[in-house]
């Protein structure tokens, strides 16, 4: 009989996060017996053997390859053993509670319409009260209530439909796939935005997409201000490319509402991260538009 679910985990020099996440997945309760997919790009920094410790099978990805969002994931999950869903995970994100996984197939068992689901998101202790408190502004992953997402949500909403990021939000850093969906609508090469661009098929095709707030994953970043500036400006141009998500008469506009957002809140930010994350805002948006 095929197992409940298989774990695909990309990874690279994931040390020491990566011994707490597979540390977390060992706990886990109520799923019965898992295998752990990796597929590691090279690391020289314990990681391999951190998963071979854990019992995972390590996928060597090739070398001659540039790491890809989707093509990685999907070169992972085709070695996966059968089993009825995939759940895609990054190195960093830690399952926060042993019922983690069994929350994720609840929502999946309780739902037969849903592709996919994924977990909501809380800050690392150690990156302080300015991490939680941007967190926090992201509702997609934050929110305790819970979410789902149909066509008739997105065609409600003509002619804006998938301009609408609510509408197309998922989050492969904690997810849960049918294994048949997935079979149907790989991930496919993507550079960024392979998970939102996996729920965008799904829901055209009639699926829905849920957000389990009950499944809970520790997930969150340092970002240098050069690193945050580098995020938003791929992100931005990923969300162009995948979903046409501004004109660009509107990307023109983004940096200076950006800018307008930090003259107007500046006053009230007295958290030095909280203004960096801002100014980072701007900074990516201006990039992307120079790189149309």
């Amino acid at each position: 009989m095929p197992a409940l679910l298989s774990i695909i985990l990309p990874t690279k020099n994931g040390m020491p996060v990566l011994a707490e996440c597979l540390g977390a997945l060992e706990r886990q309760k109520g799923v019965g017996e898992f295998e752990i997919i990796a597929i590691d790009s090279s690391s020289t920094d314990g990681t391999r053997a951190a998963l071979v410790s854990a019992c995972a099978t390590v996928i060597d990805h090739p070398t001659q390859i540039p790491f890809d969002h989707g093509f990685s994931r999907d070169l992972a999950a085709v070695c996966a053993p059968p089993s009825k869903y995939l759940v895609f995970l990054t190195q960093d994100a830690v399952p926060h509670t042993d019922d983690f996984l069994a929350k994720l197939v609840s929502a999946m068992e309780s739902d037969q319409s849903a592709a996919g689901a994924y977990a909501r998101h809380v800050s690392r202790p150690e990156h302080g009260i300015a991490a939680e408190k941007l967190l926090a502004r992201n509702e997609l992953v934050s929110s305790l209530a819970p979410r789902k997402v149909s066509r008739e949500d997105v065609d409600e909403d003509f002619p804006r439909g998938f301009h609408n990021r609510e509408y197309r939000f998922f989050s492969n850093n904690a997810s849960i796939v049918r294994r048949d969906v997935y079979e149907r609508i790989r991930f496919g090469p993507c550079e960024f935005g392979e998970d939102q661009r996996f729920a965008a098929r799904a829901i055209l095709l009639g699926y829905s997409i849920l957000y389990q707030p009950e499944a809970v994953v520790m997930h969150s970043h340092e970002f240098s201000f050069a690193d945050a500036v580098e995020r938003q400006r791929e992100h931005s141009l990923a969300m162009h490319r995948l979903f046409g998500d501004h004109s660009f008469i509107e990307l023109l506009a983004l940096p200076f509402a950006a800018l307008l957002k930090l003259l107007v809140e500046i006053p009230s930010l007295t958290n030095p991260r909280i203004l960096a994350s801002r100014i980072a805002t701007f900074a990516g948006h201006a990039r992307a538009l120079m790189d149309m």
